[in-house]
């Protein structure tokens, strides 16, 4: 008899006569997360209202986006293959979320950025990767509505759209920029490999986790993706990211999960500034 086990040490399957059986040992769920109180002295700004829009939502082109981005990320590229088959304006309405992102997360300034764009699988509508590469996907662009993919909050946080597409894909960035913190001397190779199994959003999720299991949470760390999303079940890298999503569209009316999770990651991003 085997079985696996999250982060907290507690059993999510036991194999039995060669299948595994899901186990609950606790009677206590994820719905009981929303009723505890978060009484963190940090407090995250989601105010929409002060917060002004700069001129990215004027540009005109990619040269001017390019241009407009540069004063966020310093260095910018977007590539001849994306300036030639991307739709513009459902670009800029992504990029659009770049300001309101750098005022959550100061950290993303001056972090660098190339915008590419490549084949992708039918469902997939972007990426980022190690190297600052910021994929748009082509596949997704030559829908006929590519907008629809989106659904109606089931799979993704309510109010999903292409702007909370690029905030998610921001959220992956700044796992890595919370990876170079934390390991400031490894080198490029041991940092990917940080990065691509999720190192940085797993350490967070723990913290977090600690946090709700002192105000009483016994379910299964699994159980508190749910959550969030059905996409944060793949894994601790998209748990964060669909956090911070959530709560770049929905503020204080996303999930308490959402919430929690970023403030949790810029106390932690605190503790390594001081």
């Amino acid at each position: 008899m085997g079985g696996g086990r999250d982060f907290t040490g507690q059993t999510i399957y036991k194999r039995v006569n060669g299948r595994y059986i899901r186990q609950v040992p606790y009677k206590k769920d994820i719905l009981q997360i929303s009723s505890l109180e978060i009484t963190d002295s940090y407090k995250v700004d989601t105010s929409k209202k002060q917060i002004t829009i700069n001129n990215i939502s004027k540009t005109k082109n990619f040269s001017q986006l390019e241009s407009e981005l540069e004063k966020t990320f310093g260095y910018v590229e977007i590539t001849q293959q994306l300036r030639k088959y991307g739709n513009f304006e459902l670009v800029k309405s992504g990029m659009v979320a770049v300001e309101r992102m750098t005022k959550l997360f100061p950290m993303l300034k001056n972090s660098g950025l190339i915008m590419r764009m490549d084949g992708g699988s039918r469902e997939a509508i972007s990426g980022i990767d190690f190297d600052n590469n910021l994929h748009f996907y082509y596949n997704f662009f030559k829908k006929d509505n590519p907008e629809s993919i989106f659904g109606n909050g089931k799979y993704h946080p309510k109010n999903f759209s292409y702007e909370q597409v690029i905030a998610h894909e921001l959220g992956h960035k700044l796992e890595l920029i919370f990876l170079q913190k934390v390991y400031p001397k490894v080198t490029d190779r041991q940092l990917k490999a940080l990065f691509q199994t999720h190192e940085g959003f797993t350490y967070i999720s723990k913290v977090m986790y600690q946090k709700l299991y002192n105000k009483g949470y016994r379910g299964h760390a699994t159980e508190m993706m749910k959550a969030v999303s059905g996409y944060a079940k793949k894994n601790w890298a998209e748990f964060g990211a669909e956090a911070i999503g959530d709560v770049y569209s929905n503020g204080s009316k996303a999930s308490s999960v959402s919430q929690l999770f970023v403030l949790t990651l810029l106390e932690e991003f605190d503790k390594l500034n001081n």
